[in-house]
């Protein structure tokens, strides 16, 4: 998933990530699980954000939103 670093992705957000507050859980077209800072916004389960990936784990990404 270390290609994805830097990139631009569009995630439909699922919901709140559990177990992590101020953070979201979605996925990108290609299925992949992105965990989102909501940097104190409140996006609804169902929004398309547009996410800068800026980690990547053996099994997910991490973002913030852009915009």
């Amino acid at each position: 998933l270390g290609e994805c670093l830097g990139r631009e992705v569009e995630v439909l957000l699922e919901g709140p990530a559990p177990g992590s507050p101020g953070e979201g859980v979605g996925r990108t077209p290609e299925n992949r699980l992105v965990h989102v800072d909501l940097a104190g916004r409140e996006p609804r389960a169902g929004d398309l954000l547009r996410v800068r990936v800026t980690r990547a784990g053996w099994s997910s990404l991490g973002g913030e939103i852009l915009g």
